[in-house]
């Protein structure tokens, strides 16, 4: 965990690596990550026998044949989970998306999510805090959360003392000492690799102005390293600047070097062109590298503290912009990392500012400077080798935790995940703290924005996404709004849906803290490189384009090209897109079919102004047009989807590996088909097999793993309902009830209507009720805190019932039966009536087994009726 989403990305390139490894240690592989080729090479002999060993031990921990699973959460990237809670995994996480899934209230993660993500967060868990100097609130959170579990007197582990919370481990470099540190000893130094590292040469001068430009001073002393290298040498330069603003104009001013190519590395970098950034450090920066070729061109790299902190890299020349001890010290390892670079040099720009405060850093900037003064040589450079910067720079105070003190009753509300209280307290300040009160939106653009409740699509994906600071976003957006009215903006509610931003009293919009909202790419605010700038105009292309396809909509045009272009052009397109939507209402698929083609072949001949017609991407878009045109012409292929009327109609790219056959979240469409109808039965018994098999893999208690099973067996029976099976078979043609159908998602909704189920009714309520009608009528040795638990894992297996499953209007219902070990159990079907008791159930069950136990105990239900019911993997169009 570190709170810098490009490190996270670095740490989690080597994780996949490991992963592949373990997969499979004797044969070379390829990892794809965000569209680059990861190599992971083979290993032979007593390395690949001790790899091997490891990995058996790791599946008969996971219960399954992945010995290790490699995931990622950040910005863009919110819905990774291990498949269960016994899957050994490794994941690379932001603070914010860590600290929000440990308290119930996970960002990105949908409520019917929340439990599983918070237990998966909160329970058997090792957390590798990297730089945990900057997150003290964290910490502190996590060292409270033990004596905050909800644990009554007769509380009931579902695991051991040891597994049942979080074990952190800080990592820092600058921290103050901990209780039990580990560091360097005699032996250590006295090793040949480990002195040559500590004695790496990293001379540093100072360049000092009294004011002025710092983005100017900082290209200065850069040209003047690049000038003084050797014509036949190319070398890395890294260049820290503290804020965006002066990255961007420090790159600017370099951007007129023939001799170099000029890269930009920020928190606030689309992912799409952050990962190109990233590949060419991998590439030409990484410690160890090998040198660069002689007459080819230097790699500067300008970047915030992005890249600050745990980035391996290992630059020949560093310049820096005055900063504090802490942050000096981290950006000078990014410097002859290794050692092997005798002519490394280091510059400090310090450019005092007008009122005495640097931005980030306050007043501290003085201090270092006096400190560098003080140590400087005859050389006038200090010498800042690891094993010396501390004498330099004097001791670092640890920073405080201006953090609230978590109390068990807000965690008592932030588990009502269903139904969120309403005024809860924000978990924000128990994450990050209140001094830091400025907090992140992630924006997206696209060229459709959906109208309000209409469904996302395509599903927002990490290389769409840019966090930019809720003040700035707020700003930029209200003035994109003035300047072109037709510019649309709404957030992604939890459903996926997209919902309205208001505005408040004051006309701001009301953005919130974690939101992700998607805009119309005539906003602007990003600039060619990918890079968040308010000052920025232009078009914007969409990321989410390429790889998914095309929304069938009016605004899908001016989306692309711009509400101002040529308007003999802007009719031909406009009909060629009413044309097709047109045909669509109509009965005749080979008219949409033909209507689609036409409309493929005008936007390949439009001449209109486009991101895709410069910036070098013609090309892409020429491959785009012939993939849509591919997926149109394959027979059977349904590249032309017609949806229901909570989406969008769409040409979506039928090519393997486009984006369309991505993993469908089964809470987010929790009816969703596999390629052949599932008998309930067959559908119970598989599940209460894979939970068994979970539960044994963990180490639950027998008792509790019985119920588990029981629970799993009995959790879709509610489908048993006349009108519910009405709904997944409505042809009739299956015999007996089923679990799942093969109906596609575009036909859910009108079946559901014909069937009579009532909208938003939850099958697992009829579950339940039928569970407990089997428990007062069978003779069983369940106590009734076990009754309980048997009752909540069954209602609450889609992330509903915590505390209440909602009633909804219901004329249709009456009795639902199905037949249980011979003996046939009846249960009213009127959805409209609430079961009252379930609130108290939840919080009896809290108290026994605490917030994170009782999650854990759903997980491996849910989880086990995931994995069953994903049959493979399941295609979403």
């Amino acid at each position: 965990m570190v709170n810098r989403r490009l490190l996270v990305d670095d740490t989690y390139r080597h994780a996949s690596k490991v992963a592949a490894m373990l997969a499979d240690p004797e044969n070379p592989s390829d990892v794809m990550i965000d569209g680059h080729s990861l190599a992971v090479s083979g290993i032979a002999g007593e390395a690949a026998e001790a790899v091997r060993a490891v990995a058996d031990r790791l599946r008969n921990i996971a219960a399954g044949d992945t010995p290790l699973r490699a995931l990622r959460l950040r910005g863009g990237d919110s819905h990774n989970r291990p498949d269960t809670p016994a899957q050994p995994a490794v994941i690379c996480s932001t603070i914010p998306m860590y600290g929000s899934r440990v308290l119930f209230r996970g960002y990105g993660s949908s409520r019917t999510m929340r439990p599983i993500d918070a237990a998966l967060a909160g329970t058997d868990s090792l957390v590798l805090l990297d730089e945990a100097h900057l997150a003290q609130p964290l910490r502190m959170l996590l060292g409270a959360i033990g004596g905050c579990n909800g644990l009554g007197a007769g509380e009931t582990q579902a695991l051991s003392d040891r597994r049942m919370g979080v074990t952190v481990a800080a990592l820092t470099a600058t921290g103050s000492a901990a209780s039990s540190k580990f560091e360097l000893d005699d032996n250590d130094r006295s090793n040949p690799e480990i002195k040559k590292r500590l004695e790496a040469p990293k001379p540093l001068s100072v360049c000092r102005h009294s004011g002025g430009d710092p983005a100017g001073v900082i290209a200065s002393e850069v040209k003047k390293l690049l000038d003084s290298v050797d014509s036949e040498t190319t070398v890395g330069v890294l260049v820290f600047a503290n804020t965006p603003k002066t990255v961007l104009a420090t790159a600017k001013a370099l951007g007129s070097r023939r001799d170099s190519d000029v890269k930009v590395a920020t928190g606030r970098t689309r992912g799409a062109e952050a990962g190109e950034v990233v590949a060419v450090l991998s590439e030409r920066m990484r410690a160890g590298r090998l040198p660069g070729e002689r007459g080819g061109k230097h790699l500067v790299v300008v970047a915030t503290q992005t890249l600050e902190v745990g980035a391996d890299l290992d630059a020949d020349y560093l310049v820096t912009e005055a900063c504090g001890a802490r942050a000096l010290t981290q950006r000078l390892g990014r410097l002859n990392r290794l050692g092997e670079k005798p002519h490394a040099r280091a510059v400090y720009v310090h450019v005092d500012p007008k009122d005495g405060q640097w931005p980030v850093y306050g007043s501290e900037p003085a201090g270092v400077l006096d400190q560098l003064l003080k140590n400087m040589g005859f050389d006038e450079t200090a010498d800042m080798s690891p094993g010396k910067i501390a004498d330099v720079l004097g001791d670092t105070t640890e920073e405080s935790a201006d953090a609230p003190v978590l109390a068990e009753a807000l965690l008592g509300e932030w588990v009502k995940t269903t139904t969120p209280p309403s005024g809860e307290a924000p978990v924000e300040p128990y994450i990050s703290g209140r001094r830091d009160l400025e907090r992140d939106v992630d924006v997206i653009w696209r060229v459709y924005v959906p109208d309000i409740g209409k469904r996302i699509w395509p599903r927002p994906s990490s290389k769409e996404i840019v966090s930019v600071p809720l003040h700035e976003a707020r700003k930029a957006l209200q003035e994109a709004r003035k300047a072109l009215p037709k510019v649309r903006c709404v957030r992604i509610a939890a459903n996926h849906t997209a919902e309205v931003i208001d505005e408040d009293i004051r006309g701001e919009l009301n953005l919130r803290a974690g939101d992700t909202i998607i805009v119309s790419t005539q906003a602007g605010n990003l600039d060619g490189g990918g890079h968040w700038d308010p000052a920025s105009r232009g078009q914007v292309m969409d990321a989410s384009l390429l790889d998914n396809g095309l929304a069938i909509a009016d605004s899908t045009l001016d989306g692309l090209y711009g509400a101002g272009h040529d308007p003999s052009e802007k009719k031909v397109l406009d009909s060629a897109m009413e044309k097709l939507i047109a045909s669509l209402r109509g009965d005749d698929p080979a008219e949409a079919e033909a209507a689609a083609t036409d409309l493929c072949d005008t936007m390949e001949n439009a001449e209109a102004p486009s991101p895709f017609n410069r910036d070098g991407r013609r090309e892409q878009w020429q491959d785009f047009i012939l993939r849509l045109r591919n997926g149109l012409e394959e027979k059977g292929g349904q590249a032309l989807v017609e949806t229901s009327d909570v989406e969008v109609d769409r040409i979506s790219i039928r090519e393997a590996g486009a984006g369309i056959g991505r993993l469908v979240s089964l809470d987010e469409y929790d009816e969703a088909s596999i390629s052949d109808p599932v008998s309930l039965q067959a559908h119970g018994d598989e599940t209460a097999c894979l939970a068994r098999r979970i539960t044994q893999a963990l180490g639950i208690e027998s008792r509790t793993a019985e119920i588990i099973v029981k629970a799993a067996w009995l959790h879709d029976i509610g489908k048993a309902d006349e009108r519910f099976q009405r709904w997944l078979n409505p042809s009739g043609e299956c015999s007996g009830p089923v679990a799942k159908s093969k109906t596609p998602r575009s036909l859910w909704e009108r079946y559901r209507q014909a069937s009579n189920w009532p909208r938003g009714g939850r099958h697992e309520e009829l579950s339940r009720r039928l569970a407990q009608a089997l428990l007062s009528q069978n003779e069983n040795d369940f106590s009734k805190s076990e009754q309980d638990l048997l009752l909540h894992l069954v209602v609450a297996h889609h992330g509903h019932a915590r505390p209440l499953v909602d009633p909804v209007d219901d004329w249709t219902g009456q009795t639902v039966s199905y037949r249980i070990q011979e003996r046939e159990v009846t249960a009213c079907a009127d959805l409209s009536k609430a079961d009252w008791e379930q609130p108290a159930r939840f919080a009896r069950l809290n108290c026994q087994y605490g917030f994170w136990g009782l999650a854990l105990l759903e997980t491996i239900l849910r989880q086990a009726d995931h994995s069953v019911s994903r049959g493979g993997r399941l295609e979403i169009q």
